[in-house]
């Protein structure tokens, strides 16, 4: 078998659709990050101890320390920045502001929008908390255990430093959140929304963005949220109600953990007048951006007129 040429390699690169090269892009920094945060831990071990290798429980306790969890979260929205810094560069439109769909939009909506998608996150988070208990009643006497929700870390770093503690939620709140937006909602919705259908460009983001997060559990909660924000990045025509309301979500969802709020296994158990606040305010919102035209648009230039 003749060896491959560069140049060929680069050909088929080409030819790829944009949005497409755009997750291969985001997959290759964020492998690089982990392969940095991995060596990194490794170098840190050797020179802590003079060893590369410790034993389990030694590996766990310092892979769990403030700045290695602080390291890694940084490192990932890095690789996001990163592959933002290329969609842009590789991408027909230079401008930022339009590339990630940073355009103007409408106060009412913006906040219409973002209270559909946070009302919509509670429910779907206390769903997937009733069906994980009702499938593994073991996992739920009382014993919080396998908790896989990012702000876990920010509850084990609070009390014992609160300069890592204050980093870690700048970078789990702020940073990621807003990262991640501009990418999966800004950059490579309106990729694909050039080139495909609404239903189609809606099933390829929120897809990806549960693939993303390599973890099947938060794979679910993240294609369920996938689905909403999708529907609003469609409705609003720009990233704001969505990064406005992912912000508002990852600090919700701290301020519950802080309140002892079950959150793991993909759900989370609210509050019952939390549950029926939100569910209120889901129909009134949902009425409201929903009320207003033909969401289902095939229009494939729509978002070439932002």
């Amino acid at each position: 078998m003749p060896d491959a040429n560069p140049k060929d390699i680069l050909n088929h690169w080409q030819q790829l659709p944009l949005a497409f090269r755009a997750l291969l892009m985001l997959l290759l920094t964020l492998f690089i990050s982990f392969v940095v945060c991995t060596i990194s831990v490794i170098i840190y071990m050797f020179l802590l101890v003079g060893k590369p290798l410790l034993g389990q429980a030694e590996l766990v306790a310092l892979l769990d320390t403030p700045s290695t969890q602080a390291f890694q979260i940084l490192m990932n929205g890095l690789a996001y920045l990163v592959t933002l810094i290329w969609c842009i560069n590789q991408g027909h439109d230079k401008e930022i502001k339009s590339s990630l769909r940073l355009g103007r939009f409408n106060y009412f909506s913006l906040i219409e929008s973002s209270l559909l998608i946070i009302s919509y996150s509670v429910l779907i988070d206390q769903s997937l908390y009733l069906i994980a208990e009702a499938l593994f009643p073991r996992m739920f006497q009382g014993v919080l255990i396998n908790d896989l929700s990012v702000t876990s870390s920010l509850a084990n770093v609070q009390g014992s430093n609160t300069v890592a503690f204050n980093l870690l939620l700048f970078l789990i709140v702020i940073f990621n959140p807003i990262l991640e937006e501009l990418f999966f909602r800004g950059f490579l919705w309106k990729t694909l929304r050039n080139n495909y259908s609404f239903l189609k460009t809606l099933l390829i983001n929120a897809a990806a963005f549960a693939f993303i997060h390599l973890n099947f559990i938060q794979g679910i909660n993240a294609f369920l949220m996938g689905l909403i924000y999708g529907f609003i990045a469609e409705r609003s025509k720009s990233v704001w109600p969505c990064l406005i309301a992912h912000l508002t979500i990852s600090y919700m969802t701290y301020l519950l953990s802080q309140k002892g709020v079950f959150y793991g296994l993909g759900g989370t158990s609210y509050p019952q007048k939390l549950l029926l606040s939100c569910s209120i305010v889901f129909i009134i919102s949902f009425v409201l951006v929903f009320s207003k035209g033909n969401l289902f648009e095939t229009n494939k230039s729509s978002e070439e007129k932002n």
